[in-house]
């Protein structure tokens, strides 16, 4: 990861506490949780497996569907034939800043992060990385919204979950991982012979892993559904559109994480049925039978939602888990319902309920017509 040097193998990260000198017993360097200065962490950005002067290639690159956040590098995104609708610009930038950056679990062995001891914090258990740097330039990507609408309506795979490579970061600077206490760690004598790469600060040690000149180091993310942003927040602010609604399904806590994804679903599918059944409300349908109570009745609204399963897709995920005796998984689910499509899933839940004998054939046919008016906001 450095500029025109010879592209890195990648490898796990994880930082760990320094070593006693070769040929010694490993010592365990453990440093008390908190007692550590790191720096802030840079949301959504991460180093690159290998540093250049042109990413233009991955500017735009949809991510692989379901890519966990530790797994996030260039090599787990697609060209998209709705990339053509994203296209990019150089804007210039400056600023010195000190952050942590996240790296996929790979991204290590690729620039040189080795391992030391015994865990000596948290911190980095996940492929955080100290990086030191003077930003010049970003490269920034463009979107057509309307072209990029269009085609992730019509070829939804083609848009994986929504999250592309949003910028690059070009500069200067180094990379550092963490070694423990600035005291345990010149205690420990390992690294007398080569201080050098070793840089202290507050009482805290990190081992220099590679400096970089005038390249693009690292990349941003972001999310686009349908040619619209959404920020990372959105599990705890729910994103707002003109062209549809977006629904946030949660889970109740659940055994595997598998399974809590399935609930969550289930619960986003229940409030798309919900306000499938409000536009039919607005839109005054006359049907024999009374509607309102259909959507009170709890086996209506597990038919209608098997009926829009299909069409009902995760574009997000995040998964937690709560302190406890027990292992259990809390997940949430974001899904979008767009107005294009509103009729297509009218039909399909129309169809579940006259399926389950929940609605006569005839009374499905007016919900079909009705699902197709202008949707509430």
């Amino acid at each position: 990861m450095t500029p025109r040097r010879p592209p890195h193998t990648l490898a796990t990260l994880t930082l760990l506490a320094a070593t006693a000198c070769a040929g010694t017993t490993e010592r365990d360097d453990t440093v008390p949780e908190g007692s550590l200065w790191v720096p802030p962490l840079k949301q959504s950005v991460f180093l690159r497996g290998v540093f250049d002067d042109d990413p233009s290639q991955s500017i735009g690159r949809f991510l692989a569907p379901r890519t966990p956040h530790a797994a996030i590098d260039e090599s787990n995104t697609f060209a998209s034939r709705c990339g053509k609708a994203i296209t990019y610009k150089v804007v210039g930038a400056g600023g010195s800043f000190d952050e942590t950056f996240q790296s996929s679990t790979s991204v290590g062995g690729s620039i040189g992060v080795e391992k030391y001891g015994k865990l000596a914090a948290k911190y980095g258990k996940n492929g955080e990385l100290r990086v030191k740097y003077t930003l010049k330039k970003k490269m920034v990507a463009v979107e057509d919204v309307d072209a990029l609408s269009q085609c992730c309506d019509t070829a939804a795979d083609q848009c994986g979950d929504g999250r592309i490579i949003r910028e690059f970061y070009l500069g200067d600077g180094e990379v550092m991982q963490l070694l423990g206490s600035e005291k345990s760690v010149k205690a420990g004598g390992t690294y007398k012979i080569v201080d050098a790469e070793v840089d202290y600060k507050n009482g805290t040690a990190w081992k220099r892993v590679t400096k970089f000149e005038n390249v693009y180091f690292a990349f941003k993310t972001g999310l686009v559904v349908k040619g619209r942003d959404i920020a990372d927040d959105w599990d705890v602010k729910r994103p707002t559109s003109l062209d549809g609604q977006y629904f946030v399904g949660t889970s109740k806590p659940a055994a595997s994480e598998q399974a809590a994804f399935q609930d969550a679903m289930l619960d986003a599918r229940r409030q798309v049925v919900q306000y499938i059944g409000t536009v039919i409300s607005e839109a005054r349908v006359q049907t024999s039978k009374n509607l309102d109570d259909v959507w009170q009745d709890e086996s209506a609204i597990q038919a209608a939602s098997q009926g829009i399963a299909s069409l009902v897709k995760d574009l997000r995920q995040k998964t937690r888990q709560p302190e406890g005796p027990t292992v259990r998984y809390i997940t949430k689910v974001l899904t979008f319902v767009p107005t294009s499509k509103l009729a297509e899933m009218g039909k399909a839940l129309a169809q579940a309920l006259a399926a389950n004998g929940k609605i006569s054939a005839a009374d499905a046919k007016k919900i079909e017509e009705a699902s197709s008016s202008p949707t509430p906001n």
